[in-house]
């Protein structure tokens, strides 16, 4: 024997109540309109180098909730161009985006087996969507860079320093100075004695050589 439900309006409040928790996303959804594009760009504020390859996450807010994400990359050139993100129309809240943006690289050395890790990180959070054509270039302010290195437990962490050169020294050669200053000495004297000899030959044949006196012997006769 089946009772009679006698109470059919709370049957009625419980229906009405799941219905409208079911619409409750769809009617949110509905103030805004997915027709909105977001350049990226990303240069290394230290280096000024673009920052390539970089993950870009860009999440969508409206009246507290989440209500899109959108995923991409860095070009070459460190731009990325993300394209059906909504925008607000009329009937809700503003849509303010949260655009994050990162990059890791490792590299090994195979000499040393020492790990060298960089990171790039960029955000800006709470952008509003006013436009359905948005730029966001991360300042210096918004970015953070670092850099680690990690070596076997033999091997010493690189430190960015150039040792000395190492060589067999050559032989030792006498100072050049002292040289030609003995050879310099012994041609100057040489010079000396070659000129004295030459004004005393000179002389020589200059001074005249005495004639022998004429001695007059008289004869006288003796008477």
């Amino acid at each position: 024997m089946t009772l009679p439900y006698r109470r059919p309006g709370l049957l009625v409040a419980a229906v009405l109540a799941v219905l409208a928790s079911l619409l409750a996303p769809v009617t949110a959804f509905a103030a805004v309109a997915n027709e909105t594009t977001l350049t990226v760009t990303f240069v290394d504020g230290v280096t000024l180098l673009s920052v390539d390859r970089a993950a870009v996450h860009v999440t969508a807010h409206q009246d507290g909730a989440v209500i899109a994400e959108v995923d991409g990359e860095t070009d070459a050139a460190g731009i990325s161009v993300l394209i059906n993100l909504p925008h607000e129309t009329g009937e809700g809240g503003v849509v303010t985006l949260d655009v994050t943006a990162h990059k890791e690289t490792s590299f090994t050395d195979s000499a040393t087996g020492c790990v060298m890790n960089d990171t790039w990180d960029a955000s800006r959070l709470g952008v509003p969507v006013d436009d359905v054509a948005l730029a966001v270039a991360f300042t210096a302010d918004e970015q953070q860079a670092t850099s680690s290195v990690q070596c076997p437990p033999d091997q010493p962490a690189p430190t960015g320093e150039v040792g000395g050169a190492v060589g067999t020294p050559g032989p030792t050669l006498p100072p050049t100075d002292t040289v030609v200053a003995g050879d310099a000495a012994s041609s100057g004297a040489a010079v000396i004695v070659a000129a004295l000899l030459g004004v005393s030959a000179f002389a020589l044949f200059l001074v005249p050589r005495r004639r022998r006196a004429e001695v007059r012997v008289e004869h006288r006769v003796r008477r």
